[in-house]
């Protein structure tokens, strides 16, 4: 089952629609359509692709909280430093997801990245430091950084820049001082999309990068 678009922008009234062509600047971080795409393009292949690439969250669980509103932290008046760097990740486009201790960050590809290469947008390094300030948050010990693309064009050559994608934000997160136990970087191509890619929308939508990592330590 697929969340519509009406639904989308309740949830996410912040994604405001943009274009992405070839071999052009990366859009800006408002413009952004892929966070869009990730509901209106199918939150049920966001839970499964995130189960199939070995992160720890239920499908049932992710889609309750994906459809409840428990991706992010609650809008109080008393906020905890996570609440209040989750607040600024929303502004750098980063959608959280949350189901008990286990958390995936989703980037979107035309924001963080030149439309159709590797080559990161020097505009997003702010938004790197604060994944990186917001993880240190938690504790944690294992941090995976994942390389999606869509399917168009060469498979060779998108599971090729899906890797370095995934490299170049795992090298930057440690750059900014994010030092777990372990962090590794991984490129799957054009596996697991999220979202159709006969449409414009969900072929941003599968351009992506996700971050996941379990907090050892449950909130109190």
């Amino acid at each position: 089952m697929l969340i519509s678009r009406r639904a989308t922008a309740s949830l996410l009234a912040c994604c405001i629609a943009g274009c992405t062509n070839i071999d052009t600047q990366p859009a800006e971080p408002s413009s952004s359509r892929a966070l869009q795409g990730v509901f209106a393009g199918g939150a049920v292949g966001a839970a499964v692709g995130a189960v199939s690439t070995g992160v720890s969250i239920p499908v049932a669980a992710a889609m309750g909280g994906i459809v409840g509103g428990a991706i992010v932290a609650s809008m109080t008046e008393t906020r905890t430093p996570e609440q209040r760097l989750a607040e600024k990740l929303r502004r750098d486009k980063v959608l959280i997801i949350r189901v008990g201790e286990d958390y995936l960050l989703v980037l979107p590809g035309d924001a963080y990245f030149y439309a159709n290469s590797s080559h990161f947008n020097e505009n997003m390094y702010p938004a790197i430091a604060d994944i990186a300030q917001y993880i240190n948050t938690c504790d944690v010990e294992t941090v995976k950084v994942s390389g999606y693309t869509n399917n168009q064009g060469n498979e060779y050559r998108n599971l090729a820049m899906s890797k370095t994608q995934a490299q170049i934000v795992s090298d930057a997160l440690w750059m900014e001082g994010l030092r777990p136990a372990y962090m590794y970087s991984i490129g799957y191509g054009s596996q697991y999309p999220i979202a159709t890619n006969s449409t414009a929308d969900g072929q941003l939508a599968n351009d992506r990068v996700q971050i996941t990592f379990r907090r050892l330590t449950p909130q109190s």
